[in-house]
């Protein structure tokens, strides 16, 4: 490579044997990165200098792929990545609701630059316990690559990254003539849902696909075996 641009190149063998190489323009960029790759090779933290190469786009999808989430779940996460994480159609770099978005760039990118991921996390236009639950859907993802060996950390994890305080709300049960009142208000067919939800507590979706058979009058109880959702625009069971 004498008389062009990168003149310097550092050769390694790699944990699989593998011979790898990478050039320099700089004699002491080339030493300090040899440097490196020995630690690493020596301490047992050695990740593959292209492999971080992959989007986090393309990597969060085949992540996806391999889950066992239940369809619900599933579908729930892919909406959180498409609105909040990947890029818009037709606007590169920025997510559907306007805000800037991190998809498009490689996984060492990210790892090695954690303030643009703050930077992301600053601009989610959403309640800041919502934004903690993008931060949440997304570590498992830099988590998995990180053990992969495609970086060497999750950049989440980065002490300048800091969530947003979770805000704790107080609850305030309803009163017995409010309750009475919402009933009231509701066609006869689901006045009941009024009582059920203030006296037994149940989730709306558990309200919903409550069955007859599912009350124990004699007992006096109520079994909550199966809820009622909206799954990829689609009411189920």
């Amino acid at each position: 490579d004498h008389g062009c641009k990168e003149r310097w190149q550092v050769r390694w063998r790699d944990e699989q044997g593998r011979q790898r190489k990478k050039s320099f323009e700089r004699k002491l960029d080339a030493q300090g990165f040899e440097a490196e790759i020995r630690k690493a090779l020596k301490d047992g933290t050695y990740t593959d200098p292209s492999a971080g190469d992959v989007t986090l786009q393309v990597y969060a999808e085949a992540w996806a792929g391999r889950q066992t989430h239940d369809t619900a779940s599933a579908e729930r996460v892919a909406g959180m990545l498409r609105r909040h994480v990947y890029s818009a159609e037709g606007t590169p770099g920025r997510t559907p609701p306007g805000a800037p978005s991190i998809g498009d760039y490689p996984l060492r990118v990210l790892a090695k630059q954690p303030s643009i991921v703050q930077g992301w996390l600053a601009a989610i236009p959403l309640h800041p316990n919502s934004v903690r639950m993008v931060a949440a859907t997304v570590t498992p993802i830099f988590t998995a690559a990180a053990e992969d060996g495609l970086i060497a950390r999750n950049p989440l994890k980065a002490s300048q990254v800091r969530l947003p305080k979770a805000v704790k709300t107080d609850v305030t049960a309803w009163s017995a003539e409010q309750v009475a009142a919402v009933a009231a208000a509701l066609p006869a067919r689901w006045s009941a849902l009024a009582a059920l939800g203030a006296a037994v507590g149940m989730r709306q979706g558990e309200l919903f696909a409550l069955a007859v058979d599912d009350l124990d009058f004699l007992r006096r109880n109520v079994h909550v075996a199966v809820q009622l959702k909206r799954v990829g625009g689609r009411v189920c069971f």
